[in-house]
């Protein structure tokens, strides 16, 4: 089970690559939490298109190749209150933490804070942005250093993301040994 935070959906969605967690949902039930698609809606009513790109993907029952709703119960929800109360995070992060700990999922999440968080808080599995593309380039979905490069590139431009120097470096080395 993965489960997925809004940044992550936002940041692929922006660059049109939300077919990078098809390497994930062919193997686990991928997942957001009610709040998140909270989010998802209220950026769609901003005016944000790419919500727009992560509704298609959406669907209320476990399906593969789609990101499913996840519903924390009311200790769930009773934990993620306490969390945010000790960490300063949002509700949305903690029900994530929360259940992601409870459900022994993968936390996918380029949320530094929450994903330090999410493993002090015993959360086993916690990847970020720089795994999804990893992911993709082992599985031959990036091809080779030049669609890297535009990848990265892309999220620059329309989600200002920026990889660490050790991250970039790590990320073009699958493609020094071809």
């Amino acid at each position: 089970m993965i489960l997925i935070d809004t940044c992550i959906l936002s940041s692929l969605a922006k660059i049109d690559r939300l077919n990078f967690l098809n390497i994930f949902s062919r193997k686990h039930f991928c997942y957001i939490t009610p709040a998140i698609l909270r989010e998802l809606n209220t950026n769609e009513v901003a005016g944000f298109k790419f919500a727009l790109k992560i509704e298609e993907l959406i669907s209320f029952r476990d399906a593969k190749n789609k990101v499913c709703i996840l519903s924390p119960e009311s200790r769930d929800l009773e934990l993620a209150c306490a969390l945010q109360e000790m960490y300063k995070l949002s509700l949305t992060d903690c029900e994530c933490i929360v259940l992601a700990k409870s459900k022994n999922a993968i936390l996918l999440t380029d949320d530094t804070y929450l994903g330090k968080v999410a493993s002090q808080e015993g959360v086993k599995n916690v990847y970020d942005l720089k795994s999804v593309l990893e992911a993709n380039i082992i599985e031959g979905k990036i091809e080779n250093r030049k669609e890297l490069e535009e990848i990265i590139e892309s999220l620059r431009q329309k989600d200002y993301y920026l990889f660490s120097e050790d991250d970039l470096r790590e990320l073009f080395s699958y493609f020094s040994y071809k």
